[in-house]
Formats: structure tokens, C-alpha cells, sequence
């Protein structure tokens, strides 16, 4: 009698703790499945797209400052050089010097002339912008990056908004 009593109570046991195996299994589906939905979204562009979603679907909802990308990559926008800037970096441990000429990349021909007469506000904006940086944020490809962003949003400020598609640097010396 009391051998079938304990064989009752380890068979309980038993059935309990393959209770928690199922549980741990519901649980990690549960998690993997949330995991491909919340990733199908995504990817989809249903959510964290917002952005993307703005600038390709409609134009005027896009960020301001943002620069509008061409359609088609085989269409030659019109651009314009700059000649060289030669500024004052702002590091503080000794004189350093950049050397940076660029192409400005415009959306539209018009646009040319509007840069050409508002030529003493977009150097004096690019200057000022350049002088504010240390050889350190500028070194490198992530910086540069940045400041390409940067100079964009200026010149859309002064040009108009997205009159500026992408700055294009022809030289960049550090010294």
C-alpha cells in the first residue's frame, strides 16, 4: 500500500514538472512569434518607418533641412564648386588648418544663379560652420558624413528648402 501511495505521488510530480516544460515552451514561442511580428512590421515600414516612409511618399511631409534625393541616379543634377576654404580649425592644443573644397549638388538649373547671388551668405555660412569644428570631428568618414549633413542644412536655410541635393568634397586636407 504504501509502495502504490509513493508511485501516486511521483506520478503527480511528474505531470507538475512537465507542466512547467510546457509553460516554458508557450513562453518562448510567444516570444519568438512577437519577435517575427514586431520585425515583419518593421520591415514592412508599418512601424520605425515613419521617416522613410515621409520623405518617398510624399515630399512636403520630409524634414525641412533635408536634402531631396534624385529619383533616378543616372540623371545629372546641376552643381556648382565652391572655391577652396581655408579656416582655422578649433582645437585648442595647437594650430591646425583644414583645406576643403566642395560641389555643391543642387536639385534644380535655377538654382545656380541663387546660389551665385547669395554667394557671400553660403561662404560665410560654410566658414563659420568649419571654424566651429576640431580636427577630431573631422578625420574621419563618420565625420565628414556629418559635416556634409550639416553644410546641407545651412545651405537650405539660406537657399530654400531642399535647394541643396548633397555636397560633394573634392578636397579635404587636415594640417
Amino acid at each position: 500500500m504504501a509502495e502504490q501511495e509513493e508511485l501516486e505521488k511521483g506520478e503527480q510530480e511528474q505531470k507538475k514538472g512537465g507542466g512547467k516544460k510546457k509553460l516554458i515552451f508557450i513562453a518562448v514561442g510567444a516570444v519568438v512569434l512577437i519577435g517575427a511580428v514586431v520585425g515583419a512590421l518593421f520591415g514592412f515600414g508599418v512601424i520605425g518607418g515613419k521617416h522613410h516612409a515621409a520623405t518617398e511618399n510624399n515630399p512636403a511631409s520630409a524634414d525641412p533641412g533635408e536634402a531631396a534625393k534624385p529619383v533616378d541616379p543616372t540623371v545629372v543634377l546641376p552643381s556648382v564648386e565652391l572655391e577652396s576654404f581655408v579656416v582655422n580649425l578649433a582645437d585648442t592644443d595647437q594650430n591646425r588648418f583644414l583645406k576643403v573644397t566642395m560641389v555643391v549638388e543642387l536639385t534644380k538649373e535655377e538654382l545656380k544663379k541663387e546660389i551665385e547671388s547669395r554667394k557671400p551668405k553660403v561662404k560665410d555660412a560654410i566658414i563659420t560652420l568649419l571654424s566651429g569644428k576640431t580636427s577630431a570631428q573631422v578625420r574621419d568618414s563618420k565625420g565628414k558624413l556629418k559635416l556634409r549633413q550639416e553644410i546641407t542644412l545651412r545651405l537650405n536655410e539660406i537657399l530654400g528648402t531642399n535647394a541643396v541635393n548633397e555636397i560633394l568634397f573634392t578636397e579635404f586636407i587636415i594640417s
